[in-house]
C-alpha cells in the first residue's frame, strides 16, 4: 500500500514460529508441536534492514492507505521482501528480531511512502 505513515519503504511481517519438541514422559519421549507468532517490521531493503522495535511495528497496523497499489506490484514487492531476508537477522542482539533458522515469515505487507510534490 502507499501511505503517508512512513517516510521510507517499510515492510511488516507476521512471522509464525513452529517448534517440534521432544519431551520426556513416563513412557519414554513424546513429540509435541508448539506455535507462536510475532509481528516484525523493517525499513529499507531486506539485505540492509533497519529493524523497528515492537511498538513501532504495532503502530504500523493503524496506517491508512493514501493510494492504491496494483495487485501484481504488491505481490512482486512481497516476493522480493521475503526472498531478500536472511535465515536469521544479523543486526545487533538488542534490536534484532530473532527467528529460528527453520522458521520463515509467512505474510508480508510492504508500505511505500507517499510521493510528495514540491510547490514551486
Amino acid at each position: 500500500m502507499t501511505t503517508d505513515a512512513v517516510s521510507v519503504r517499510t515492510t511488516l511481517l507476521l512471522v509464525r514460529y513452529r517448534f517440534h519438541l521432544t519431551l520426556p514422559s513416563r513412557s519414554g519421549e513424546r513429540q509435541v508441536v508448539a506455535e507462536d507468532a510475532r509481528l516484525l517490521a523493517y525499513e529499507g531493503l531486506p539485505q540492509r534492514a533497519r529493524w523497528l522495535d515492537d511498538d513501532a511495528a504495532a503502530a504500523l497496523l493503524g496506517a491508512h492507505a493514501t493510494a492504491n497499489t496494483h495487485e501484481l506490484a504488491a505481490r512482486n514487492a512481497i516476493t522480493r521482501a521475503l526472498d531478500g531476508l536472511p535465515a536469521s537477522p544479523t543486526t545487533s542482539p538488542s534490536t534484532a528480531p530473532v527467528w529460528p533458522p527453520n522458521s520463515t515469515p509467512r505474510t508480508a505487507a510492504c508500505a511505500r511512502p507517499t510521493k510528495r510534490s514540491s510547490a514551486a
